[in-house]
Order: C-alpha cells, then structure tokens, then sequence
C-alpha cells in the first residue's frame, strides 16, 4: 500500500534576523502537494504554500491534513491548533471546504462550519491576519453537478469577507479545463479528477501577488 505521510513528528528550530513573514497553512490534500506518474513532485515541497514561499522569501509553516474538514479545525484547544499557538504568526490561510462538500455538507452547514473554524483560528492565533482561499475544481465522489452548485455558491460567499477576513485568495483560477468549468485540466491534473500535479500548484501561489 502506498504512503505519502510521515511516521515522524520532526520539530526545528532555528533563529533568522529576518522580515519575512509567519504564515501558517491550514487545509486539506489540495494544499499537501502530490506525487503523481510522469511529475517531478516531492509531496509537501511541491505544494502551493512551499512555492508561495520560495517565490516571496515567506516562512509559511503547512499543516494541512489529507481528508480534513472544517469541523477538525474548529476548535482552538484542540492540539492541532494550540501546539502552534505560541508562534506570533503574521497571517493564516484557511483552505478548507472541498472535503466538506464531497461529504454531503449544504452550503448553509459549511458557511456555519466556517465561522467556527475563523473563530477558532481567531481564538487560537489573535495576533493573525485571516485569510480564506475559493475552492478549485474537481470531481466529486457523488451528485458531481449537484456538488458544484455548492462549490461555486462557496466561492462567491467565500470573496465577500465573512466573519471580518482579511482577504482571500482565488485558489481556483487557471485550473479548469477548457471544456468544463468545473474539472481538472488535464495538465495540472494529477490522475484522480481531484488533485493537482507540481504545475497546478504553482497555478495556485500565482494567485497570491506577493507576500501576505
């Protein structure tokens, strides 16, 4: 059975006279990166947030899980959230949702899911600016179409700033095949219908100008 995670919990700390912000990432697979066949991808490394990084000289910290929800990311003191409070951190990217939609959530269930995840970032992290990211494209594992409707409602809501964000991200932009507006193009698709290959996360940093 193949596994792309790691049976080690590695800490390092080191100092750096340096301006480069703090970011912490909290999403999902489409924010892990991938390994995919004829792709040069090294997992974490080749995620959006890595590349995001590199191109602004960033420290951006990815915790995203593969299959997280937003209902694992509401609670502050939980120790997913409180191990990292003790980091002054400039910025957080909330890009969560896909997996709640796949699961069968409305869009008026994961709207009040997302007020209790920015609160418990809020709570978790004061100091933060918030930041949300839309939702790219993908197939769904059921009611495909019926799961879009949602997806699409989601980013549009999503870019009016609810719960006093401090911007968002359109994570969701240069992914789309030509024909269909709500799959994978077939050259940042990494096999599945749902994840991105190293060009499609590098499709995502380029949504954000620069640094956060």
């Amino acid at each position: 059975m193949a596994y792309e995670g790691s049976i080690f919990d590695i800490w390092i700390e080191y100092q750096s006279n340096t301006d480069a912000p703090l970011g912490l990432i909290i999403g999902d697979s489409l924010s892990v990166g991938r390994r995919a066949t004829g792709d040069a991808g090294i997992g974490m490394l080749s995620s959006w947030s890595v590349a995001h990084a590199n191109r602004t000289r960033s420290l951006n910290t990815n915790i995203a899980l593969s299959g997280a929800t937003l209902d694992i990311w509401s609670n502050a003191a939980s120790y997913r959230m409180s191990r990292w409070s003790f980091i002054a951190w400039d910025y957080v990217v909330v890009e969560l949702g896909t997996n709640n939609i796949d699961n069968g959530d409305s869009l008026s269930t994961i709207k009040t899911k997302y007020a209790a995840t920015v609160a418990a970032v809020r709570s978790a992290y004061p100091d933060a600016r918030i930041y949300a990211g839309t939702i790219p494209p993908r197939i769904y594992s059921t009611d495909n179409t019926g799961k879009h409707v949602i997806r699409n409602g989601f980013n549009l809501w999503i870019q009016s700033l609810p719960f006093g964000l401090n911007g968002c991200f359109r994570l969701d932009q240069g992914l789309a095949s030509v024909s269909d507006a709500n799959a994978l193009s077939t050259d940042v698709d990494c096999g599945d219908g749902v994840h991105m290959k190293t060009i499609g996360s590098q499709i995502m940093d380029k949504a954000i100008p620069g640094r956060i």
